[in-house]
């Protein structure tokens, strides 16, 4: 194998795919962070509030996730083979799926969002603010659906910089609408927590709008007439369920145990959630340099492997996880040396702050390996058409051995929040361990039919 950073040819391709993969998802990932920031100068319980009422939208993005992988899946290889009809037949597929999930979880969002929320937390305050929040944001899920399809596509051709450019776009609308709404700048009225959702949804709204403006406008290889959206033959939508189902039940099942391990947190109690919120706002900020990464080798290999280049694909996948891993322990060493500088710059109480030091340090001993985890599923078996395969690689050591000592340690030990979150890492270490030894295989290289 050529050193890492040998191949000329390999590193253009990887900067100029990961570069704005990695804006955007900074971009996307802050959005959620500055919500949470300027939330937390309220108190822990709007803290609190938001971090339970984004389960939802968390939930949503992860099957959004399943449906635009396996579309990229299939148009990355089509971008290799030059096939701009079978990239138009991807997009209309992916986005039917994507809005009929949007409307069950926007339906949710606003009909019925007291019992979603109390599946999260006892806190009859939490819950009504929660779901005061949860009925406006909920009118933005078509608009993020529209998005991440859109984008996810347009990475797979290439053009990653708009998606990029749209959610930085974004990101500046939230955090004015943020400012002035929250806390009642220009003339406007403090709303709170109200005023942080009103701001979110206008914000994600407007993203879509501008992405979609920008494809049509610069004549994209996405902007696809409506009528070649559509008239997909029984082969391709076969075919392509065959390959997407899996991503998207393993999202599924995935987001379900993530969403499970944040009640176990919820029942432990209002401060545990309030430090668990803000540790993830803060995970989802660090992971945005190890999504782009993997994004970015999810467009390589599929199109090596489209363009039968197989003996490429497997070294791009080797040389994308040894970097993955070195960046995960620079960002591991990061979030430990921090730490306990963090937590003063939320208003939770003491408790809450010493469960999220904790939190932190765990996280920075382990994101590597959850690191070099994204990128083997993602970037790497996803992108060879090993969806099925990699489906209970996946989420198997999840319900079999993270979601059962969750379980046990917070219900049957009575433990604290931190050393719970710790036993839920358990998972990443077998899924490492099967995760090397597939792509070790070969096996997961498939050459997806011509539909």
């Amino acid at each position: 194998m050529l050193h890492l950073f040998e191949d000329r040819e390999f590193v253009r391709r990887l900067w100029t795919l990961a570069l704005p993969i990695f804006g955007q998802q900074f971009i996307q990932q802050a959005l959620g962070a500055v919500d949470v920031l300027m939330v937390g100068q309220l108190n822990e319980t709007a803290v609190a509030a938001v971090g339970i009422a984004d389960q939802l939208f968390f939930l949503l993005v992860l099957y959004l996730f399943g449906v635009a992988s396996g579309s990229q899946v299939f148009a990355a290889q089509a971008w290799g083979k030059g096939d701009i009809p079978r990239i138009h037949r991807v997009m209309g597929l992916g986005l039917i799926l994507g809005l009929a999930g949007a409307a069950v979880f926007m339906t949710a969002a606003i009909v019925i969002p007291e019992r979603v929320m109390g599946v999260y937390s006892e806190d009859p305050a939490v819950i009504a603010l929660s779901t005061t929040y949860l009925k406006i944001v909920g009118w933005s899920y078509l608009g993020t659906t529209v998005t991440m399809v859109l984008g996810s596509v347009m990475r797979s051709t290439e053009n990653a910089r708009p998606p990029m450019i749209a959610s930085l776009i974004a990101l500046g609308l939230n955090s004015i609408f943020n400012y002035v709404l929250i806390f009642g700048a220009l003339g406007f009225p403090a709303l709170g927590v109200e005023g942080a959702a009103y701001a979110t949804c206008a914000a994600r709204i407007l993203e879509a709008i501008l992405l979609l403006g920008w494809a049509y406008y610069a004549r994209l290889p996405v902007a696809a007439r409506w009528s070649q959206l559509w008239g997909q033959s029984r082969s391709f939508v076969r075919s392509f369920l065959r390959t997407a189902a899996p991503v998207l039940f393993t999202e599924i099942a995935w987001s379900l145990g993530v969403t499970t391990y944040y009640a176990f947190y919820g029942r432990i109690g209002t401060e545990s959630v309030a430090a668990v919120g803000v540790a993830t706002s803060i995970e989802r900020l660090a992971f945005v340099v190890f999504i782009g990464l993997g994004g970015a080798a999810s467009v390589m290999i599929g199109n090596r492997i489209g363009a039968n280049e197989d003996d490429k694909a497997i070294a791009y996948a080797w040389r994308l996880m040894a970097l993955q891993f070195g960046l995960g322990i620079f960002v591991g060493a990061v979030i430990f040396a921090f730490s306990g500088m963090i937590p003063g710059f939320y208003n939770i109480s003491p408790l809450a702050a010493e469960n999220l030091r904790t939190i932190l340090m765990i996280m920075g001993c382990m994101i590597s390996i959850k690191a070099v985890n994204l990128m083997n599923f993602i970037g790497i078996v996803r992108a060879g058409g090993d969806t099925r395969v990699g489906m209970w690689m996946d989420i198997g050591p999840m319900w079999l051995i993270g979601v059962p000592l969750a379980w046990f340690a917070a219900f049957a030990l009575g433990w604290p929040v931190a050393w719970v979150y710790l036993l839920t890492m358990s998972e990443e270490l077998v899924k490492l361990i099967v995760s090397v030894w597939r792509i070790r295989s070969g096996r997961w290289i498939h050459h997806l039919e011509e539909i």
